[in-house]
């Protein structure tokens, strides 16, 4: 199994840390608000003090974050990811925050960190199921290479560099808004 880091504990941030951890992952959880992570401590995981603690020494750190400026500050800010990314651990952002957003980290980041944008279609249930859509974009090598992490939570669709999951994501939240409203 893998090491993984996973950074935002909100609803669907703790429920993927918790499915993580239950598919036998070794994994490190950090979130600004620290009881958020005292759950997942229970459950196993190791509670980081710092984004950058979270992400040492993993193969892979997930972001589910509430907007750009959160992932922003978790991945550049004191103490942020940046200090732990590069060949050997990837930056995976589950977050809905558009493809611009994440295509300015991957470009701040640099060739040598693997980026995967891979917002996810479903809410709690759908998580604790293990049935949610994952949009993936980044390179074919690192959206392979982690696919079978990211099964953990549902379906992976690979859609193309990165950006291209969150384009996809934007384009099924206007589908399902559409629908609700003509409903």
């Amino acid at each position: 199994m893998a090491k993984l880091g996973f950074c935002g504990l909100g609803q669907m941030g703790s429920a993927m840390a918790s499915r993580l951890l239950e598919a036998g992952h070794d994994l490190t959880v950090w979130n600004r608000t620290p009881a958020k992570a005292e759950p997942l401590r229970s459950a196993g995981a190791t509670v980081a003090g710092t984004p950058a603690e979270a992400a040492a020494g993993t193969e892979a750190v997930f972001t589910m974050l509430a907007d750009p400026a959160a992932l922003q500050e978790v991945v550049f800010g004191s103490h942020g990811l940046v200090a732990q990314l590069g060949p050997e651990t990837a930056l995976i952002d589950c977050s809905t925050v558009g493809p611009d957003p994440i295509r300015i980290v991957a470009e701040r980041l640099g060739e040598e960190v693997a980026v995967i944008d891979a917002p996810v279609l479903g809410s709690v249930p759908q998580v604790r199921q293990g049935t949610l859509k994952v949009f993936a974009g980044g390179s074919a090598g690192a959206v392979e290479r982690f696919r079978p992490v990211l099964e953990v939570f549902g379906t992976v669709f690979p859609f193309g560099p990165v950006g291209s999951g969150q384009a996809m994501k934007l384009v099924a939240n206007s589908t399902l808004a559409g629908l609700m409203t003509t409903l």
